[in-house]
């Protein structure tokens, strides 16, 4: 495991209300128009997304978890 890295929750979603989870909702919407606009969903370059976008917003610890939403809801559309 990572040493003293207790508050980053694995692939956990932000607590509801919190600005993180404001920020998220931000990242996989912004991506998930990416994906539309391009008319597939690459799971390689949404990872690539919400890594930069999440470390741009200060939330890095949520980039898997943003990537997951995306990828399943793309998946939902079928693309």
């Amino acid at each position: 495991g990572m040493g003293g890295m207790g508050h980053m929750s694995a692939g956990g979603a932000p607590p509801e209300g919190s600005m993180e989870y404001e920020y998220t909702a931000e990242i996989i919407q912004r991506c998930i128009m990416s994906c539309i606009h391009a008319g597939r969903c690459d799971p390689m370059q949404v990872q690539m997304m919400t890594q930069e976008m999440c470390e741009d917003y200060g939330c890095p610890q949520y980039a898997d978890y943003c990537a997951q939403r995306v990828i399943s809801a793309c998946q939902r559309m079928g693309l």
